[in-house]
């Protein structure tokens, strides 16, 4: 309810600067439904110089809808702040790969009914139009992207760069279908081995520690 009324008023004064911060309060604690879809369109179309969208990509993540996907690909082309343009940027490409996570619980008819009902059955018919091989490719561009432009922007887990290099490593090292990185060592045996000797075979590798 409270919601609904922020909305109309958000709606009714729509380039009031009071309007952006009333809309960004709506994105950042509704999860999905008309509401937040309006509230991101709203944003999208009249707020996207506003500084303070730049944390709000990272909710954003985990609101899957094609309001949230329009929103950051606008805010990381539009916006004047390069704090905004880098975490559209970087949280768009996580919101994809969550997007990709959806995509393979779309082959489950069980779970394509769970989704259809929790995100709207617009929605997951969209999710079933995208393909994933592309989706990955856009991924990747995106953290390429935030190598070359915002590898200096800090996050509360270190240098965006940084993150944004370890992502690209997974992709192109620890995805399947990519051939794994070398790896030397010692067996419990204390024999002397490569991963690269076992190509071909089946490997299972069991990484362990007492910390």
């Amino acid at each position: 309810k409270i919601a609904g009324k922020i909305l109309a008023l958000a709606e009714k004064h729509p380039k009031n600067p009071v309007a952006a911060d009333a809309l960004i309060w709506i994105a950042r604690n509704v999860r999905r439904g008309t509401d937040l879809s309006r509230a991101l369109n709203i944003l999208t179309k009249d707020h996207l110089n506003n500084q303070k969208l730049a944390p709000l990509c990272q909710k954003l993540v985990r609101r899957p809808s094609l309001a949230t996907e329009t929103f950051l690909r606008q805010a990381l082309e539009k916006s004047p702040h390069k704090s905004v343009r880098a975490e559209a940027s970087f949280h768009l490409a996580a919101y994809l790969k969550r997007q990709v996570l959806l995509m393979e619980a779309l082959k489950d008819p069980s779970d394509r009914k769970r989704l259809a009902q929790y995100y709207g059955k617009k929605f997951t018919k969209h999710l079933a139009s995208l393909s994933q091989d592309k989706t990955s490719r856009d991924i990747e561009q995106l953290y390429e992207r935030v190598v070359r432009s915002f590898s200096d922007v800090q996050t509360n887990h270190g240098m965006m760069g940084e993150t944004a290099h370890k992502e690209l490593f997974a992709i192109r090292h620890l995805s399947v279908d990519r051939t794994a990185p070398e790896i030397k060592g010692e067996d419990i045996d204390g024999k002397l081995f490569k991963l690269s000797d076992y190509r071909g075979k089946v490997v299972v590798l069991d990484f362990w520690g007492h910390w």
